[in-house]
């Protein structure tokens, strides 16, 4: 206090290393089907620093060095899969049905404890193609996806956003799950370059992350959180 100017600053350094693998094996059983398995993992490990300071008139630094203006957070996150595929032709159709199985491991460690997560998920996907002739089609995807964050926003020591406004993380978010279903539709004529094209999708998101702020004389700082209401998306588009 007694300073001709608030003058804070942030010192703030994010490491990721991430390492994926996967295997693909596919085996003809005939002219026309195939079964594809897939092995996978994917590791990463994230490093989180920040650290809030003031600069004095005098230009010597007051570390703000209370818990909750600092942040050193290590977050580890593993997805170990195998995935199955059937792929048939039946005359101008072609469907390809399959299913994925995926354990998930999480840790983080800040404020001198650690949180754990592991659950397991079968996530189903499926692909249809209706080659209605050689340069018309119309294709069908549906696939059911886990989706994660990151270290930034499970770091729950603050984090200077604006001048009036910081962000504090939720080391106890979960992951949201989407279910996506296109349709799409393509036609090409080469002698009157006649060209048709046609997509739309729907897409729902479940406990998705939003963001909640809290209000302190017109300063605010926000705060994420899965939300307990689905996101439902209808988009479209042609030429």
């Amino acid at each position: 206090t007694g300073q001709t100017r608030n003058n804070l600053n942030q010192n703030r350094w994010v490491k990721t290393n991430k390492l994926d693998a996967k295997l693909d094996y596919y085996y003809m059983l005939n002219p026309k089907t195939n079964i594809n398995i897939t092995l996978g993992n994917t590791m990463s490990h994230q490093n989180f620093n920040s650290h809030i300071f003031q600069i004095l008139d005098s230009n010597a630094i007051n570390d703000l060095n209370d818990a909750a203006n600092t942040n050193q957070v290590q977050y580890a996150f593993n997805d170990a899969f195998i995935g199955l595929h059937y792929k048939m032709l039946r005359g101008k159709f072609t469907f390809t049905p399959g299913v994925s199985f995926h354990t998930y491991s999480m840790n983080n460690q800040q404020l001198g404890t650690t949180t754990s997560q592991s659950f397991t998920r079968v996530l189903p996907d499926f692909f249809a193609l209706y080659q209605i002739k050689k340069a018309e089609s119309l294709t069908y995807n549906f696939s059911i996806t886990n989706d994660f964050t990151d270290i930034n926003k499970l770091a729950e020591g603050y984090v200077l956003s604006n001048f009036n406004s910081l962000f504090s993380g939720n080391r106890y978010l979960e992951n949201a799950t989407s279910q996506v279903h296109s349709l799409r539709y393509f036609k090409y004529n080469m002698f009157n370059f006649e060209n048709i094209f046609a997509y739309a999708a729907y897409t729902k998101r479940m406990d998705a992350i939003k963001s909640e702020v809290a209000f302190n004389s017109g300063n605010q700082i926000a705060t994420p959180y899965n939300s307990n209401f689905a996101d439902e998306t209808f988009s479209g588009m042609g030429k």
